[in-house]
């Protein structure tokens, strides 16, 4: 695009960079049943590797002598509380296993002890117990579908409705992008574009591309500039929970970033550029869906914190031909 025929370009260029931030990095830490949250577990004693040789042999009334005495000697000794708990629940000794998960809990809380007292609960047909445990999981981290949905105890659920609502809620909140349709409210926008003004003049092209199980939108521009090195930018778009609205972060290749705020309203995305501390100065960049292959693209400058606006740029992203 020619700089002289559309003034402001490069400014147009350094903020319509929508709101690329942080690609939001779901991390989940899944902890072993038992273990603490050390960064090092140290050795156990012989009296606790004993016992859990016992577990691992499956030599249940063995391994229950040998874990009720250490707990009696260690009463906040965790991992010998949790295994006494697993072991009572092989010996079919529901209600004293949910009273050791609750010993372990008291001293450490683990999401997957209170999955532990929520099986058991189940095994011992208390269904409303069981909810009310599995949920405090939940509300705590467990997000483990596969084990839950595995779970032997929880058979006798599976026709109950409620089995099928925390599998879903388990499913929302491992992947939260995927099935939140608040993440893709800029799906329209994703693949290869050329940057075309109304008369179809290209101008430039534009690559969306969805990342991190759609938690987040890469962008990649480029503009020719003639006499000098192209114009290059990258953003990163994604939708916040914790405030709810969408936010751009853009940088270009002549080293400016800028920062966005978007929404939803009226049937156009609207990006509004964050001012920098005592300007008046911001920008706003507007997308609307005209077609499969076309999205409407205006770009604007206030020089009076957004009391008028001046527009520098209108024109298409027109979606290029699948490459054969």
């Amino acid at each position: 695009m020619a700089p002289r025929r559309f003034s402001g370009l490069d400014r147009l260029r350094r903020s319509c960079g929508r709101h690329l931030l942080l690609a939001i990095a779901w991390t989940l830490i899944v902890l072993a049943v038992g273990r603490p949250a050390a960064a090092q577990t140290p050795a156990p004693s012989p009296a606790m590797a004993a016992a859990l040789e016992l577990f691992q042999a499956r030599q249940w009334p063995e391994a229950r002598r040998a874990f009720e005495a250490i707990v009696e000697r260690e009463p906040e000794n965790v991992p010998a509380w949790v295994r006494l708990g697993l072991t009572y629940d092989a010996l079919g000794e529901h209600e004293r296993a949910v009273r050791a998960f609750e010993k372990a809990n008291a001293v450490q809380l683990q999401a997957p002890v209170l999955f532990r007292i929520s099986a058991s609960y189940a095994k011992l047909g208390d269904r409303e117990r069981a909810w009310e445990a599995l949920d405090a999981a939940m509300k705590n981290g467990f997000v483990n579908q596969a084990m839950y949905q595995a779970e032997p105890a929880f058979r006798p659920f599976h026709e109950d409705p409620r089995f099928r609502g925390v599998a879903e809620r388990m499913q929302m909140v491992a992947r939260p992008c995927p099935n939140r349709p608040d993440y893709h409210l800029l799906d329209f926008w994703i693949g290869d574009w050329e940057q075309q003004t109304l008369i179809g003049q290209v101008v430039g092209e534009t690559s969306i591309r969805a990342a991190n199980d759609g938690c987040v939108l890469i962008e990649a521009t480029t503009n020719p500039a003639p006499g000098m090195p192209p114009y290059t930018a990258s953003a990163l778009h994604y939708f916040d929970p914790a405030d709810s609205r969408w936010k751009q972060t853009y940088v270009d290749s002549r080293g400016n970033p800028s920062f966005w705020i978007g929404e939803m309203k009226d049937g156009e995305f609207v990006y509004r550029e964050v001012a920098g501390e005592g300007s008046e100065s911001v920008s706003r960049s507007t997308l609307k869906q005209n077609g499969s292959d076309r999205v409407r693209w205006r770009f604007e400058t206030s020089a009076d914190g957004g009391r008028t606006w001046r527009t520098v740029f209108d024109g298409f992203f027109v979606r290029k031909p699948a490459a054969d």
